[in-house]
């Protein structure tokens, strides 16, 4: 699938902005594509200005490499403390392309914030996403090799992510993970007011005391402006403090107390198939991460692992990462590499570059017996089984087009 970069002016101008975001190939009904969803957009591109001059509706736009879907959730519970009826999210995990108009389009007068996740794929969408909203906050979570199919590279990505944070008026808030450095780079390529999060010590909204509980939750504590509050997250994993300290920086800019930022954090529910942990009729612990894949979010489940399994038998079942174009093979050598590294007891690779990841890890010291490869995820369905037992705790992960949600459902019924 390309991007439509030869498009007529005058037809990008109908599609939604002057800029290409319709990509050729879409399998889409061409009355809808060509018609009815160029409309839409501009339905819902001036009711959100008539909302936003009239009854003074705040966006939140999240993008980032990873984490932007748990943000939202996040932040959007955050907010509903001050605002319960008064704030509205993008649900459905679909192309932001129409997911954006037709969330806008859920508004009224009585909403207060429109909570909305600007993912991006190819270049020119973020341009899109900023003509159909103007955001009063902007979050950006991190920047790493994701999409670089489309984007190129890193510097592709954070140029296409970072628009967001360039675009933001002066009236506005930029909202920055301080622990990334390609991030933290934007905070003097804008205007708006900065918060930056994190786990240092001069981060604005601050994590420490970071720790994995034994029912498999996630505990810190929170350090604001003139507060802090011990939180416990449903969630399984440390990258998700990176998002509860996002939505708490929002919680300050709208002026929530602490303890309602609390309530809203603590009340966010696991997210499907984001590390999603399940223990087994024999007594082992699945972790469901079959969502999606990156480098990135890879070597945060990896980690994650590690911590649960400490004691145990700790299993990597590691599918392909797609989109990284010309990082494809460095990226899985990399998650190869992290997983003999990081105490991975045993590797199993999945896919069409599960050599490459399989021969990196045994150069990084893991040993030949304790890495396989398949080609499809059936194919490891028996070896899989002959490892499960109460001491096993087994990480799923790959890109949505595997499937490894299959694989978890079957395990699961062991």
């Amino acid at each position: 699938m390309g991007e439509a970069k030869n498009i007529p002016n005058i037809l990008r101008w109908w599609v939604g902005s002057k800029f290409p975001i319709v990509r050729i190939g879409e399998p889409m009904n061409p009355v809808k594509k060509w018609f009815f969803h160029p409309i839409k957009r501009r339905i819902a591109k001036y009711y959100l200005v008539f909302l936003q001059n009239i009854f003074g509706l705040k966006v939140i736009g999240i993008t980032g490499s990873v984490g932007k879907t748990t943000t939202k959730e996040m932040v959007s519970s955050v907010l509903t403390q001050k605002y319960p009826k008064g704030v509205v999210w993008s649900h459905a995990n679909i192309d932001t392309t129409y997911n954006i108009p037709t969330t806008i389009l859920k508004c009224s007068p009585k909403t207060r914030v429109l909570v909305l996740e600007m993912g991006i794929e190819y270049p020119g969408e973020m341009e899109f996403y900023l003509w159909l909203a103007t955001p009063f906050i902007g979050v950006l979570t991190t920047i790493y090799w994701t999409h670089t199919q489309f984007l190129k590279n890193i510097e592709g990505v954070a140029k296409e992510k970072g628009k967001l944070i360039n675009g933001l008026s002066d009236s506005s808030w930029a909202i920055l993970n301080e622990d990334d450095n390609r991030v933290l780079g934007f905070r003097n390529n804008t205007r708006a007011k900065k918060l930056t999060y994190g786990t240092k010590n001069n981060s604005d909204v601050r994590a420490r005391d970071i720790e994995i509980t034994p029912e498999l939750k996630t505990k810190f504590t929170l350090d604001m402006k003139d507060s802090t509050e011990k939180i416990t997250l449903s969630l399984l994993g440390d990258h998700w403090v990176y998002s509860a300290l996002a939505a708490a920086a929002c919680g300050q800019i709208f002026n929530i107390q602490s303890l309602k930022i609390k309530a809203g954090l603590e009340s966010v529910g696991l997210q499907t198939h984001r590390m999603v942990p399940l223990i087994t009729k024999v007594g082992a612990i699945l972790i469901n991460d079959t969502y999606n894949s990156s480098p990135l979010g890879a070597i945060a489940a990896i980690n994650v692992l590690v911590k649960v399994g400490k004691g145990r038998k700790k299993i990597a079942v590691l599918g392909d990462m797609l989109e990284l174009g010309s990082y494809e093979k460095a990226g899985h050598k990399e998650i190869g590499r992290w997983a003999a590294k990081s105490g991975v007891d045993m590797l199993i690779c999945i896919g069409n570059l599960a050599e490459v990841m399989a021969e990196s890890a045994i150069r990084a010291g893991l040993t030949k017996t304790s890495v396989l490869t398949f080609r499809k995820p059936e194919d490891a369905i028996r070896d899989i089984t002959k490892l499960i037992d109460k001491s096993s705790v087994i990480l799923f992960k790959a890109s949505r087009r595997l499937k490894f949600e299959e694989l978890v459902n079957h395990f699961g019924k062991l």
